[in-house]
């Protein structure tokens, strides 16, 4: 028995997915549909990965109903968040970083920005990346204040954008 997702095998989804966001460069935007009545839009920069726009899809749908997330919101920090929830003042609330490692990126977020940061991945090894986390950032900056989302599967291998549901199993996480 094949797993399927929005009508095609899990190979051919795979395929029609990463088709569907590399054919997106003509227009600049994908469409991602939670449910009946949510939609997300999201402009696909000149340089970003169809995986990075999945994973930031991804974040949206663990996310969204708890913060009214906003994608590339503009905030005064020198380093953007991919998804961010603002209050009225324009003081960021939550904050999302999406498939970026860059150690000194992540340590500035965690100094400046007093909102909870979760950072979204799709690495191999999870207890490997909070090892590199704990080696180069300092406790005190990451201790109840950032948290990891690692999808276990590629996100291109079973998100639709027809239709994005997060399987319970598809994701680790680990509270700093």
């Amino acid at each position: 028995m094949s797993a399927s997702a929005g009508g095609h095998s899990l190979s051919e989804a795979t395929w029609y997915h990463r088709d569907m966001i590399s054919s997106s460069d003509v227009q600049g935007q994908v469409r991602f549909r939670f449910g009946r009545r949510d939609q997300l839009v999201l402009y696909k920069h000149k340089d970003e990965s169809p995986r990075h726009l999945l994973l930031k899809a991804a974040a949206y749908a663990l996310f969204y109903r708890e913060h009214e997330l906003k994608a590339d919101a503009k905030l005064r920090f020198k380093r953007p968040a991919d998804l961010a929830a603002v209050d009225l003042t324009g003081e960021p609330t939550f904050w999302v970083v999406v498939d970026d490692l860059n150690l000194a990126h992540l340590e500035y977020t965690c100094r400046h920005v007093h909102a909870p940061v979760v950072l979204v991945l799709q690495e191999p090894d999870l207890d490997a990346v909070v090892a590199l986390i704990r080696k180069n950032i300092h406790y005190k900056h990451t201790h109840r204040h950032l948290t990891v989302y690692n999808f276990v599967q590629p996100v291109e291998d079973w998100l639709d954008p027809e239709q994005v549901e997060i399987p319970p199993a598809s994701y680790d996480v680990f509270h700093f």
